[in-house]
Order: structure tokens, then C-alpha cells, then sequence
């Protein structure tokens, strides 16, 4: 039986060289004009698959570079960032400073009062020295004039200083 089953399978193997070698010998002349107009459809579909490699080439050039300048942007911009905010920093630093200096300066002013003037302003703090002044009756009587009471009607005519 494996005999058998070898000499089938022998016999098999055959059949399908015979059955191959037809297709491995020369093409017949008349099919050559269709192998051309293939291989010409074949190299306008490579031509048109190159055309299309090369304009996503040049797409993902453009893509590359426009990344390339947005992150140059991003950079610049947190430099300009860092800048602004050292720059804040030392403003708030010389304002401090300011203050201090100011600060600083006012108690040495408060020092620098002369000793007399510390004496006097102790010396009459609760009595301060009266001055009298001489002012005549014109003098007394304009003032009277101009601090006078106004009169409420509006159409009564004006009193005099001199018979209040």
C-alpha cells in the first residue's frame, strides 16, 4: 500500500511538470504588443505614483519648516518672558530700595533738629508765647464788611457794617 501511495504521488508530481513547462517557454510574437502597452500603463502608474511621492515630499518639507519656525516663535517668546519678568524683578527691587532710602532719610531729618529748636518746642508745648496785634477801625470795619451775614431775601437791601 505505501507503494502504492509513492508511485501515485510520483505520477502526480509528473502531470504537473508537464503542465508547467508549456507556460516556462517563449511567449508567442503576437502577445508581445500587449506586454508593451502594459508595461507603458505599468510606467505611467509608476510616473504618477513618483509625481505623488514627491508632492507629499514637498508638503511635508513645508509641514517641517512651518514646526520649525513655531517653535523658534515659542522660544522667542519665552526669552522675551524671562526677560520681562528679570526685568520686574529689579524694578521691584530698586522700588524697595527707594523706600528703604526714603525711610532712612526721614529719621535723619527728624535727627538733624537743632538742640535749640528741640528746647523751644519743649519750652512752650502746652503755653505757646500770645502776640498781640494793633488793628485799626477801617481795618475792623472791612473785615466786618466782607465776613458780614448774608441776608436770606433776596430783594431786601443790604444793612450797613456800621448800624449792626
Amino acid at each position: 500500500m505505501i507503494v502504492r501511495h509513492t508511485l501515485l504521488a510520483g505520477a502526480g508530481l509528473g502531470a504537473l511538470a508537464l503542465c508547467a513547462t508549456p507556460s516556462l517557454a517563449k511567449a508567442p510574437v503576437h502577445h508581445k504588443k500587449a506586454s508593451s502597452n502594459a508595461n507603458s500603463a505599468l510606467m505611467a502608474q509608476v510616473k504618477a505614483l513618483q509625481e505623488q511621492v514627491a508632492d507629499l515630499s514637498a508638503r511635508l518639507n513645508v509641514q517641517e519648516a512651518a514646526q520649525r519656525e513655531t517653535v523658534a516663535n515659542v522660544n522667542n517668546a519665552q526669552v522675551a518672558a524671562t526677560s520681562a519678568a528679570t526685568q520686574a524683578q529689579q524694578a521691584q527691587t530698586a522700588a524697595s530700595a527707594a523706600q528703604t532710602a526714603a525711610s532712612d532719610a526721614s529719621k535723619a531729618a527728624t535727627k538733624a533738629v537743632p538742640a535749640a529748636v528741640k528746647t523751644e518746642l519743649a519750652t512752650f508745648s502746652n503755653n505757646p508765647p500770645h502776640t498781640e496785634y494793633k488793628i485799626s477801625e477801617v481795618e475792623l470795619t472791612q473785615y466786618r464788611d466782607a465776613h458780614a451775614p448774608r441776608s436770606f431775601g433776596r430783594f431786601r437791601p443790604r444793612k450797613p457794617a456800621a448800624e449792626i
